[in-house]
Order: structure tokens, then sequence, then C-alpha cells
């Protein structure tokens, strides 16, 4: 694919920067899901449960990135990338684990309720990161 002009280097700094400053978030998140089948509480106004969610799209966008454009990135946007597929990877990993030890996934309830297809953990049943 294209190379990325001069034009769209202060977007992908920003990207770059925003997926370095997200890995941590969805760790967490990816720790809540493991221990508890839910993620993180969303948090006063909603704003912690915000900012999970759109640090997971911050991540998915870059695994995107990632393997759909050929070109050869490098410095901060690179890292963020190569952080990203390990989120990912280790998603796969917490989101298996979870089915096979409960026989549930985690419900994204906001963005999209899938609740009458597959078996969906109950977050009440089990205590949170920073418990119920």
């Amino acid at each position: 694919m294209a190379k990325e002009s001069s034009e769209d280097a202060p977007f992908i700094s920003i990207l770059g920067s925003m997926g370095l400053v997200s890995q941590p978030i969805v760790w967490a998140s990816l720790y809540s899901v493991a221990t508890s089948g839910a993620g993180l509480p969303a948090g006063p106004l909603g704003l912690l449960g915000a900012v999970e969610g759109v640090s997971y799209l911050v991540v998915v966008v870059l695994v995107a990135r990632k393997l759909l454009l050929s070109d050869s990135s490098s410095g901060t946007i690179k890292t963020a990338e190569t952080l990203s597929l390990f989120s990912l990877g280790i998603s796969l990993l917490v989101v298996t684990n979870l089915v096979a030890d409960q026989g549930c996934i985690p419900n994204a309830k906001p963005i999209l309720d899938y609740s009458n297809y597959v078996p969906v953990c109950n977050p009440d049943q089990t205590p949170g990161l920073f418990g119920n």
C-alpha cells in the first residue's frame, strides 16, 4: 500500500501515543476479565468504562493498521502496533480461558447485547478488580 505522507505524520504520532497509553488500560481490563469475568467497573459517570472501551478500539485500529498496511513503521507507532498485537493475543487467551473455565463470555451491553445467543458471564456473582 501507500507510504505515509508527511501530512499524516502528526496523526500517526498521536495514534502511536494513544496506543502506548491504551495498553496498560487494556491489560488491567484483561486482568479483571480473567479474574472476575467482567471488565473494569464503569467508575464515576461511566468514565472508566468509556476509557476502557476507547482503549480497546485503539488496540483494534493499531492491529488493523499493522495487518493491512505494508509500510515500514518506526518509532512510537511501531511499538504501539507490536504491543497491540500482543494485547490481542492475550485477549484471545483470556476469553478462551474464560469460556473453558466458566462456560461464558463477557458481555458488551452498551455496544451490543448478545446474551440471547451465547452464555454471558454474570459479573454480579463474582467481585471484580475493585469489588462490587
